[in-house]
């Protein structure tokens, strides 16, 4: 079920996106006067067809991955005469530049759109308030305490757990102090941190950029109940089930899921016994406890479990909704600092101040359509919303064989006065392949690495 919830997720978004993307193009070239003769979502054999009167075709292709817009263009096929004026590269160099830039402006466009809608229709989160801190780790040396909740870092104000990553990612191979405002949750006692990141070690490849900083984030009393079993886990194993109530490790009695958790994390690569009422019946079972290692390089003990659901306090939840027309500069708000943190992180990814391991391709951007998509529609368009983003600025790179690479051709067209020669056009899409298909492999290697 989770394997499909994730191909459905990845499906529905990618069809979005790329239509998206693809219907920026299609649209400005109609404006500029060019003659469209395929908008196609998919590639590979079209398994549905339909004309239009101006003689574009618009195809449903088998291979789902992907898209293209193909028009008139005289480098490609001939032309009849009557039909040049049409041909885009008959077109001003400023007509063609705004064709090429639209596909990925569109994908920006949408992710206002997609974010103006999560905030309209709200979305539920829960307070970044900590729930226990590693002794002599960067956030116990800057004197945080469990029960803070964290409401700013530096200038900015935060609300969630996510909200708290997107603050501190930009600070990644920075040699810092970051400023923070926390306020118990039952005092209301309000005081000022300073993180000290010289010695932060996270990469920005692991899953838990929170956990590096030495903070478990708080939660209520959970029961040790087993919500869920992954396939092929250490407990998936040894014969544990969703239902399982854990009620001892090692001979030491639980009563919620946080006791688990800290047994568990200082058990990597060791054999527990873990006792479970089952119904009426009560069983012992061995595990070998599996490890991951965090980003400063300890390992860690994980079963492959989820707890059952809990329900959390109101007064620990935080809810953002606008109206209609206040959820506009919020959501375009939004969209930039979600464009310049992606243009950040490449960056530094690019001059090795974050590891590459940072890097998804379709697994895990399908994983994550399947979690989000689980979660809700809020959730579901935040993820899409981050994707266009990433989408867009992806086709912007200099590249020669994305939509970057085409617009670097015409600002070289449009200071030396001739087009740029069909051999380097032609090395250029060769190098752009190569340099794609390098990108592709190494994400695809670090998706099947998390897996």
């Amino acid at each position: 079920m989770l394997i499909l919830w994730s191909l459905l997720g990845f499906l529905v978004a990618i069809t979005i996106l790329v239509a998206i993307h693809e219907f920026g193009h299609f649209w400005v070239a109609r404006l500029a006067g060019v003659k469209v003769l395929r908008f196609s979502i998919g590639f590979g054999k079209p398994i549905f067809t339909l004309r239009d009167k101006k003689g574009t075709e618009f195809v449903v292709a088998l291979i789902p991955f992907g898209g293209y817009v193909r028009m008139l263009d005289e480098r490609e096929a001939h032309v009849a005469p009557e039909e040049q004026h049409l041909a885009f590269n008959r077109q001003s160099v400023w007509r063609r530049m705004a064709v090429i830039v639209a596909g990925p402006l569109f994908n920006i466009l949408f992710a206002i759109f997609a974010y103006w809608l999560m905030f309209v229709i709200g979305i539920k989160t829960v307070a970044p308030i900590i729930g226990s801190v590693e002794p002599q780790s960067i956030a116990a040396k800057a004197n945080l305490k469990p029960l803070q909740e964290i409401v700013m870092i530096d200038d900015t104000a935060v609300i969630s757990w996510p909200a708290v990553q997107m603050a501190l990612l930009p600070h990644i191979g920075e040699q810092v102090k970051v400023k923070l405002k926390t306020k118990h949750i039952n005092t209301q006692h309000m005081a000022q941190h300073r993180l000290d990141l010289k010695h932060w070690r996270y990469q920005g490849s692991e899953p838990d950029l929170i956990a590096s900083l030495g903070i478990l984030p708080y939660s209520p009393a959970i029961p040790a109940v087993i919500g869920r079993v992954n396939p092929d886990s250490p407990a998936a194993n040894a014969g544990l089930r969703a239902g399982d109530k854990m009620i001892g490790v090692n001979g030491k009695a639980v009563t919620n899921w946080a006791q688990v958790v800290a047994i568990i994390l200082h058990k990597p690569h060791q054999t527990v016994t873990i006792t479970v009422q089952r119904k009426q019946q009560q069983l012992t079972l061995a595990v070998k406890v599996g490890a991951k290692k965090r980003a400063e390089g300890k390992r860690y003990g994980y079963l492959g479990v989820s707890s059952s659901a809990v329900q959390w306090p109101k007064a620990l939840l935080r809810v953002q909704r606008f109206g209609f027309i206040a959820a506009l500069p919020i959501a375009m708000k939004k969209t930039w600092q979600m464009t310049s943190l992606t243009c950040k992180m490449l960056a530094k990814m690019v001059i090795g101040e974050i590891s590459t391991k940072g890097l998804s391709g379709p697994i895990g951007i399908a994983q994550g359509a399947g979690v989000s998509a689980r979660m809700g529609m809020s959730y579901y368009l935040n993820f899409l919303a981050l994707v266009s983003i990433g989408l867009a600025i992806i086709n912007i790179l200099p590249i020669p064989i994305l939509d970057g690479g085409q617009f670097v051709y015409c600002v070289v067209e449009l200071f030396s006065k001739k087009p740029v020669s069909e051999r380097v056009q032609e090395i250029g899409m060769r190098v752009g392949i190569i340099i794609l298909l390098s990108v592709m492999l190494l994400a695809i290697y670090n998706d099947v690495s998390r897996l």
